[in-house]
C-alpha cells in the first residue's frame, strides 16, 4: 500500500503544532473519564436548573423527538455498541474477524483503483482539526440567530463525544491494522474517531436544517447528509486506518450522542419561544 498523500488537513497545520497537540492529548487522554464525568454532571445541573420551573408552552407542537422514544433508543443503542466492544475484545475468535478481513481485503483492492487523494480529503472532513472547525461555525451563526442555548449543546455534544471517543479507546485498547503503520494516525483502533464525530457534527447539523425545512423537502436535506457520514466512515477503511467493526462502533457512538443531544434541544424549544 502506497504512503498516505502528503496534503492533508493537518498539513495545514505547523508540525509543531501537530507535535504539540499529539503531546497534550496524550497528556489529557488519563484525564479523559474524570473530565467527561465532570461534564456530564455539569450539563445535568445546568439543565435541571433551567427546566425545573418551566412546563410546555401552550399550543407548542409536540417536540421532534419523544423522552420515553429517545431513552429507549439510547438504552438499545448502548447495549448494542456494549456487544460490539465485547465482540471486538475477542480478537480473532470474535464473530466480527471474519467481516473485518472481508472488509479489509474489498477495501485494499479499491484503493488501488480509486483516486487516494481524494479518499484522504473525504477522510479529512473527519479530522477533529475540521470538526472542530465546523463546530465552532455552526455555533456561532446559532448564536447570530439568537439561539444560544442550542449553541451551547451542540458544542457540549461536541466536547462529550470527543472525549467518549478517547475514553473508550483505551478502554478497548484495540491496536490499528497491521496496514496502518505507515500512515499518519495515532492512538487505538476502536471505535473510530472519524466516524464518531462524523456522525454526530455533520448528522446533528443535518438534523437541525431538517426539522426547519418543509416537510416535502426534508429528504433533500437529510440524504446528502447521510452520504457525507458514510463516505466519511467508508475512508477510514479503505486507507487500511480501521477496521469495519472500529468504524461500526463509531457511528454507532455518535448515532447515540446525536440522538441525545437532538431530544435535549426539541424538549427545549417545547418548553420556551424559539
Amino acid at each position: 500500500m502506497s504512503r498516505l498523500a502528503p496534503f492533508h488537513a493537518r498539513s495545514l497545520l505547523p508540525p509543531d503544532w501537530v507535535l504539540g497537540a499529539r503531546a497534550l492529548q496524550a497528556q489529557l487522554d488519563p484525564l479523559a473519564p474524570w473530565l467527561l464525568l465532570v461534564l456530564l454532571m455539569l450539563t445535568a445541573a445546568a439543565l435541571y436548573r433551567r427546566w425545573r420551573h418551566t412546563a410546555p408552552l401552550p399550543g407548542s407542537p409536540p417536540p421532534p423527538i419523544d423522552w420515553a422514544l429517545a431513552v429507549a433508543l439510547v438504552a438499545a443503542g448502548a447495549a448494542a455498541f456494549a456487544l460490539l466492544a465485547w465482540q471486538v475484545t475477542l480478537g480473532a475468535d470474535s464473530a466480527l474477524a471474519g467481516w473485518d478481513r472481508a472488509a479489509a481485503n474489498t477495501a485494499a483492492g479499491l484503493a488501488d483503483v480509486l483516486p487516494r487523494q481524494a479518499i484522504v480529503w473525504i477522510s479529512d472532513a473527519g479530522d477533529m482539526l475540521v470538526l472542530t472547525g465546523v463546530a465552532l461555525l455552526v455555533a456561532l451563526g446559532l448564536v447570530l440567530q439568537g439561539q444560544r442555548f442550542t449553541a451551547a449543546v451542540w458544542l457540549l455534544a461536541v466536547l462529550g463525544n470527543s472525549l467518549l471517543v478517547r475514553v473508550l479507546k483505551h478502554a478497548v485498547e484495540r491496536t490499528r491494522p497491521p496496514q496502518a503503520s505507515d500512515l499518519l494516525v495515532s492512538g487505538f483502533s476502536f471505535p473510530s474517531g472519524h466516524a464518531a464525530g462524523a456522525m454526530l457534527v455533520y448528522g446533528l447539523l443535518t438534523w437541525l436544517v431538517a426539522v426547519r425545512a418543509a416537510p416535502g423537502r426534508r429528504a433533500a436535506v437529510v440524504l446528502p447528509g447521510a452520504g457525507a457520514v458514510a463516505v466519511i466512515a467508508a475512508s477510514r477503511v479503505l486507507l487500511g486506518v480501521h477496521y469495519l467493526s472500529d468504524v461500526l462502533g463509531g457511528l454507532l457512538l455518535g448515532a447515540l450522542s446525536l440522538l441525545v443531544a437532538a431530544a435535549v434541544i426539541g424538549h427545549d424549544r417545547h418548553r420556551r419561544p424559539a
